[in-house]
């Protein structure tokens, strides 16, 4: 998915690990897919509109790890939230454990989002258009 795009293994990485160790094809195939992941997006685009898109698709550090973190627990929470509307009761314990986590990130962004539309994953269709 595309907020796991900075999780790749980038060629820089790459060279790097490659000059200090000898590895299998495993890993090199890996890397390959990765790589070709990260970049996906970009080749999407128009070809003037790359070059500034593909820094962000390859940034990394903490920040960029913590959002990721975050869009990974609300996107299972939602899910938890979807399987308990179909009837799947089985979800209710992840979805309290998920919701604690998220909560306990404390980012406004996620706290955020949470208060607003959380709530409507919940609801069926009807319940929707009710407001």
């Amino acid at each position: 998915s595309f907020y796991r795009a900075s999780t790749a293994v980038s060629p820089a990485s790459m060279a790097q690990v490659v000059s200090r160790f000898e590895l299998g094809g495993a890993f090199f195939a890996q890397a390959r897919e990765e790589t070709a992941a990260l970049l996906a997006p970009c080749s999407l685009l128009p070809e003037e509109l790359r070059p500034a898109y593909a820094p962000l698709l390859q940034e990394e550090g903490r920040e960029v790890e913590r959002i990721v973190k975050a869009a990974d627990k609300l996107s299972a929470y939602i899910k938890c939230l979807e399987e308990l509307e179909a009837g799947n009761n089985e979800f209710g314990d992840a979805a309290t454990e998920t919701l604690e986590a998220l909560r306990s990130m404390e980012m406004e962004e996620v706290a955020w989002f949470l208060d607003h539309f959380a709530e409507a994953f919940g609801l069926t269709l009807d319940g929707l258009q009710r407001g």
